[in-house]
């Protein structure tokens, strides 16, 4: 969508002045109010401005099956930042970079504020939080947010737009309120506090700004295209008097039905009051907003195996929708072409019996008995539904990098600068593997790095690494590359050094240096601990000390608990605040070029890993 222009499936629909935009069996665009443009379809409902304001609705029969932007609609916010790779991205910037259809560089979003821009922003944007009109409003909902964000584009916009972009996030927040109820609808313009958005809440003659205007009547094609189903909401917008209808034949003013226009779908432009045009075989007459047609038979020819038939529903059930639970109430019919009886019609347009309907995955549609592998399971299509047909043992991942950086299993990252040995991760029962890591000074005062690591396994077993030494099993040096016995397999291609324990679904690696990662097959959920955390996937229970407390806000007491020399002295916040690239700001400039190759990296899909 675009100011003036829609665009569906290729096609592109043009409105003249505030009118009627498009509609179809599957979705109608139509002028909502002066300030919005609604779209709606099956369990979807979207309002725009056009400029800066999107408002999605999404029925939970979208549960667990959308991303983007929006997040991913599963009640879980830790995964909100789901690329279009399926991948989690902890920076908003990179994850929003994935969505882009376009080849240019974004750049970080950075908000600033100079003393003079400051001010202008606090007066133009405090009344959203100081002023009484809100008060109400602001006690059931964050306000701050509304604030925050209006301050944020004041400061980083034009001087000579700051005033429109205040009155924006202004009705943004007034849209807000309405919602909570018709008690919170606050009529802001009324106040002399806002006359500087007198032009942008201007009205046509004989119709006046409201902030909780009609989604569903008071416009001549409410008349025409009735709905039922439609649900009011107070959306801001230029209303007519009760009486009276917003006409778009009429250059958009405010008229009585018996003078108001008709849209012509075959022309896609609107006609005048009591004018005959021909819709198909039917001559169809203009009167108060709505046509009345009389009934003419005529010979057509359908596509692929669909037959014409008369008095259709547009909620004529298709492959697409045939299993979505929500009722479609609109009363309109067409006589068109349609599938015949107990048949339904797939994307392409041929029409298929419901069992030969195919599975949609992410907008595309595959035809029964297709496949695809995901998350360590296969699907197949079968009667259009996904059916899983196979799991796959698939190993979660812990990594520790840098100095020292941890990732767990269950994705929660965080740094702990213990110069000791501590438990990595072990099985809960603590018979089967213990993996022991051992930390050293390196590089600025305070940071640690990997210095040694050893695998224990339940029959007195033990790998050791140790940086710049041959590796060894329960105290013999390794010669080769290659090492097996019944119970390892260890790989060595400098400077990676790879455990493979295949029975227990157990896979160690290490670069001899500050990257270690541990993989673990799934039958391991729930059943390790250590500073790799649990593995049961939730990120919110990971710091689980050796005392068997949690301590989710705390991490050096979690991670202190795991150390193994009772000599060590435990890690305490770090007096000096080290923040390496504040302390050492003349790296700060080599440490963004050399690490700067990483985000590309991952944009081009390269990863590195080998697993039992």
């Amino acid at each position: 969508m675009k100011k003036r222009e829609i665009i569906v499936d290729g096609k592109i629909y043009t409105r003249s002045s505030n009118t009627y935009l498009y509609r179809s069996t599957d979705i109608y665009v139509k002028q909502a109010t002066t300030s919005y443009i609604m779209v709606k379809g099956f369990g979807f409902f979207l309002l725009y401005d056009t400029e800066k304001s999107l408002y999605l609705t999404l029925d939970r029969l979208f549960m667990n099956k959308v991303y983007g932007l929006f997040g991913t609609y599963d009640d879980v916010t830790s995964n909100d930042f789901e690329t279009t790779t399926g991948s989690l991205e902890a920076d908003a910037h990179i994850f929003a970079d994935t969505f882009k259809d376009c080849s240019d560089t974004s750049k970080p979003y950075v908000h600033s504020c100079s003393d003079p821009v400051q001010a202008t922003a606090e007066y133009l944007c405090d009344p959203l939080i100081t002023h009484s009109l809100f008060a109400p409003c602001v006690a059931r909902m964050n306000g701050q947010y509304y604030h925050e964000k209006c301050m944020e584009d004041v400061c980083s916009g034009r001087p000579e737009h700051a005033a429109r972009i205040a009155c924006h996030w202004t009705g943004a927040m007034a849209m807000a309120c309405s919602q909570l109820g018709p008690e919170y609808v606050v009529n802001w313009m009324d106040y002399i506090t806002w006359t500087m958005c007198a032009s942008y809440t201007q009205c046509p003659a004989g119709s006046s700004y409201s902030d909780c205007a009609s989604i569903c009547s008071g416009r001549s094609h409410d008349v025409q295209y009735p709905d039922p189903s439609c649900q009011e909401m107070c959306v801001p917008g230029c209303q007519c008097p009760v009486e009276m209808l917003y006409s778009e034949y009429n250059g958009g003013s405010c008229v009585y039905p018996r003078d108001a226009g008709c849209f012509d779908p075959y022309s896609n432009a609107y006609v005048a009051p009591n004018d005959v045009v021909v819709h198909g075989c039917s001559n169809c007459t203009c009167v108060s907003a709505a046509w009345k047609c009389d009934v003419e038979e005529c010979e057509v020819t359908c596509p692929k195996n669909q037959i014409y038939k008369l008095a259709i529903s547009v909620c004529d059930v298709t492959c697409v929708d045939l299993d979505k639970s929500i009722a479609c109430t609109s009363l309109l019919t067409h006589d068109r072409c349609a599938c015949p009886e107990n048949q339904y019609k797939t994307p392409e347009g041929t029409c298929v019996s419901a069992a030969q309907c195919p599975c949609s995955r992410r907008g595309q549609f595959y035809a029964p008995g297709s496949t695809y592998e995901e998350s360590c399971k296969k699907f197949r299509c079968f009667e259009r539904q996904w059916i899983k047909f196979e799991e796959m043992n698939c190993p979660a991942v812990c990594w520790t990098s840098g100095d020292t950086h941890f990732n767990t299993f269950d994705l929660v990252h965080y740094s702990f600068q213990g110069d000791c040995e501590y438990t990595l991760a072990k099985d809960r029962d603590g018979n089967t593997f213990d993996i022991i890591v051992q930390n050293v000074p390196c590089g600025s005062s305070g940071v640690t790095c990997t210095r040694t690591v050893k695998l224990q396994l339940h029959n007195n077993v033990t790998v050791s690494m140790l940086h710049g030494a041959p590796v060894k099993v329960s105290g013999d040096v390794i010669t080769g590359r290659n090492y097996r016995d019944e119970q390892l397999e260890i790989a060595i291609e400098f400077p990676w050094v790879s455990v493979f324990v295949p029975s227990m679904h157990l896979t160690v690696m290490w670069d001899n240096g500050t990257r270690l990662y541990v993989y673990l097959g799934a039958d391991w959920s729930g059943r390790v601990e250590g500073l790799c955390g649990n593995f049961d996937g939730n990120d919110n229970n990971d710091f689980l000390a050796q005392t068997g407390v949690t301590y989710q806000a705390d991490v050096n007491t979690f991670a202190n608990s795991w150390n193994r020399n009772t000599m060590c002295l435990d890690v305490e916040m770090d007096p000096s605040g080290l923040v390496p690239c504040t302390v050492c700001t003349y790296s700060l400039r080599w440490a963004c070029a050399i690490c700067f190759v990483i985000p590309n990296s991952m944009r081009r899909g390269h990863l590195l890993g080998r697993t039992a």
